[in-house]
């Protein structure tokens, strides 16, 4: 890569040549790191020195910060902390920029993630490798019995991506609530309403933005039929089973997390953010009542995106304060086989429900829909 090129450049030569370049970051260094296949690697010398990285971060910035005050570059000057903002690139795809600023940090950081603007559906994404077709038919029935799913995993792992494309099953009557901290989701349906929370400024009054929380509060309130957070980090998830207890069952949302257990303890701690008297019992049981599914993403050893588990969340074990909520794996992958291990079984509640909307609590395809093949084949 050349020395002292434009960010433009750089984004035209890195995202938009090639498919397989999902994201740009620095950290304020005439370095940039890019993540190529899964794996990160650093490209020297992309700036010539600290002074042309700041200049050319600042024409990033102004080319995406929505509120800024001037259209002239030479007049624009930093907000202070953050500027976010999106990228048009060719074809389907844009670009998610988020520039971190002084005085939060010594000098800007910028990380730029590519997303595509077509909606994948499920079998597109099991054809790309990450689960097999008796996972997708599992996902399909879920989404079809109103299963409201928690999907957990790291950064990068394909949580947005699963979450679209699980929102295609949903019945295309369905009013849908959509809350995020900025619009990047664009969901097929035609009756969504999209809410976005504002950001809060240090040093100004906490209760003068639209937080996460209060974004699905008035969700709730305006009769939709499923709701989708983005992304659950705190207080607003107490809101989230509250709809999904209150008619908006199979709802959707993702957590940052690297297993199902560690999902269900996060879930346990926003919920007491936002209910620091209730007890643990009865936040578990809050939980359970309101999610079905957790399905776990991550990456095999390769660094290939792969959905890596599914687990029903069933109920809460034990008589005292701390009854810890009950789960049973579904699927889960095995790096030895490259091959996602069926159980065998699901509990009773998602089996009765898959009974009565027609499913096979076996196969997961509606009754009737198997070639005598496959029927013989689960049957044993």
């Amino acid at each position: 890569m050349g020395i002292g090129i434009t960010w433009n450049e750089i984004i035209k030569e890195l995202l938009e040549s090639s498919r397989n370049i999902t994201e740009i970051e620095t950290n304020g260094t005439t370095s940039l790191f890019i993540k190529e296949d899964g794996q990160r690697k650093e490209l020297r010398l992309a700036f010539k020195d600290k002074a042309d990285y700041l200049e050319k971060t600042r024409a990033l910035a102004f080319l995406i910060d929505e509120k800024k005050e001037t259209s002239n570059l030479d007049d624009y000057v930093y907000p202070e902390f953050l500027v976010e903002g999106k990228l048009e690139l060719i074809e389907d795809q844009t670009a998610r920029v988020h520039i971190v600023l002084p005085p939060a940090c010594d000098t800007p950081q910028v990380t730029i993630a590519k997303k595509s603007k077509a909606l994948g559906d499920l079998a597109s994404i099991k054809d790309r490798g990450s689960f097999d077709s008796h996972v997708l038919d599992f996902l399909k029935a879920c989404v079809a019995c109103k299963q409201t799913i928690v999907i957990s995993g790291g950064t990068g792992s394909g949580k947005s991506t699963i979450l679209e494309a699980m929102s295609k099953e949903f019945n295309p009557n369905d009013r849908i609530g959509v809350v995020e901290d900025s619009q990047e989701l664009q969901l097929s349906q035609k009756n969504v309403t999209y809410l976005h929370s504002t950001l809060w400024i240090p040093g100004t009054d906490k209760n003068s933005v639209a937080t996460l929380s209060w974004c699905v509060q008035q969700i709730n309130r305006q009769r939709t039929d499923k709701l989708i957070i983005g992304e659950t980090r705190g207080a607003e998830f107490a809101d989230f089973i509250i709809g999904a207890n209150s008619g908006m069952e199979g709802s959707l949302t993702t957590i940052h997390a690297n297993n199902a257990r560690a999902a269900l303890q996060k879930m346990s701690q926003f919920v007491n953010l936002a209910q620091p008297q209730a007890t643990a019992r009865t936040i578990n049981e809050s939980i359970a009542s309101a999610v079905d599914i957790i399905v776990q993403l991550g990456f095999d050893r390769s660094g290939k995106n792969r959905l890596l588990s599914i687990v029903e969340v069933s109920d809460t074990l034990g008589s005292n304060d701390s009854a810890q909520i009950a789960t049973s794996s579904v699927f889960n992958f095995s790096e030895d086989t490259c091959q996602w291990e069926y159980e065998g079984y699901v509990g009773m509640k998602l089996s009765q429900k898959l009974e009565a909307n027609g499913f096979d609590p076996k196969t997961f395809k509606k009754r009737g829909a198997l070639s005598s093949g496959v029927a013989n084949r689960f049957s044993k």
